[in-house]
């Protein structure tokens, strides 16, 4: 009896861990690299049309690449706050499901049903840039600016508020920023 109870619990955990993911180790993709930045920064300090043909290039190419490999649907996994004071309770009203189409995304409070769509988004991009911004940041309906990563196993989203858009600029979060993991289920 023991030795049927100890290989029942043996394998369910072994099943968890081996199933589970520690977010920590996961690898994100940096979404700038020197010729996003060189271009970016050429751009901003002189805004001719060589420099602004440049990053329009950059700009199609990599905001492609994210949408081709965001477009899915996405489970909520956790939420890291590496900055924020620790105690700080975790929000309770974090999207459990968010869709991505080619159009848009929706976020889902509970499981996935009309009746539960807390919002949609369409997929804008911001084309408001500063030194330390990349070309594929989202724009939302209330002006936030969002970032999105994947992972490079193309199984986990790593989305977070990097910044607020303005008429001429840009604002940038520096510090409190929670960063919400998703897990690709579809």
């Amino acid at each position: 009896m023991f030795k049927k109870i100890f290989s029942l619990l043996f394998f369910l955990f072994s099943n968890q861990f081996l199933y589970s993911q520690n977010i920590d180790k996961l690898e994100f993709k940096k979404t700038i690299n020197s010729e996003i930045s060189n271009s970016i920064a050429n751009y901003l300090h002189s805004n001719n049309e060589t420099n602004k043909k440049k990053l329009d290039s950059i700009k199609s190419i990599e905001r492609n690449l994210l949408k081709s490999k965001i477009i899915g649907l996405w489970k909520f996994e956790t939420v890291k706050c590496p900055d924020c004071v620790k105690g700080k309770k975790k929000h309770k009203n974090k999207m459990k499901y968010i869709l991505v189409t080619n159009d848009e995304i929706i976020f889902y409070q509970r499981k996935i049903s009309l009746k539960n769509i807390a919002r949609k988004e369409k997929i804008i991009f911001t084309d408001k840039f500063d030194w330390y911004s990349g070309v594929t940041d989202l724009l939302f309906d209330d002006k936030s600016i969002w970032s999105i990563q994947i992972d490079d196993t193309g199984k986990y989203l790593k989305i977070y508020n990097s910044g607020v858009e303005y008429e001429n600029s840009r604002g940038l979060i520096v510090s409190g920023v929670s960063i919400n993991y998703y897990k690709k289920i579809k």
